[in-house]
């Protein structure tokens, strides 16, 4: 059974239906990763799992970012921002995992436990009101 560390509930949802589904992959594909980390899975089962987090954290915020440019977001440059220091963190864990994974887990699995919850509770909420009001749902 697959161990929870991160866990999607509605107060989370941006109330557009695509969103959410990938919001939640992106819980799925975090808890996956913390259960590799507890159970203590070869390190290439784990470097595959968080490689794959980088590449549908891609995935998604080039969705959101196909809309934020569709629909003229005004807040748009500051989020894209905050998507681009994502993905260079996330890149960097990937490097440092090369190094040293031991020491890694602790420190990756906080920041992407702080870095998701907050990133969607607040700076996604914030997009959801004017890309409804555009029509998306």
């Amino acid at each position: 059974m697959a161990k929870t560390f991160i866990k999607w509930t509605n107060n989370l949802s941006v109330k557009i239906e695509e969103l959410d589904n990938q919001h939640k992959k992106l819980f799925d594909i975090i808890n996956e990763l913390y259960g590799a980390f507890m159970e203590n899975k070869h390190k290439e089962i784990t470097k595959k799992i968080l490689s794959e987090l980088a590449e549908y954290t891609h995935t998604h915020f080039s969705l959101e970012e196909k809309y934020f440019m569709l629909y003229n977001y005004p807040s748009k440059e500051e989020h894209i921002k905050q998507h681009s220091e994502f993905i260079n963190s996330v890149k960097d864990f990937l490097i440092e995992f090369e190094r040293n994974p031991d020491a890694l887990t602790f420190k990756l699995m906080t920041f992407i436990q702080k870095w998701i919850n907050n990133h969607i509770q607040f700076t996604d909420k914030l997009y959801s009101d004017f890309l409804l009001s555009k029509g998306l749902n």
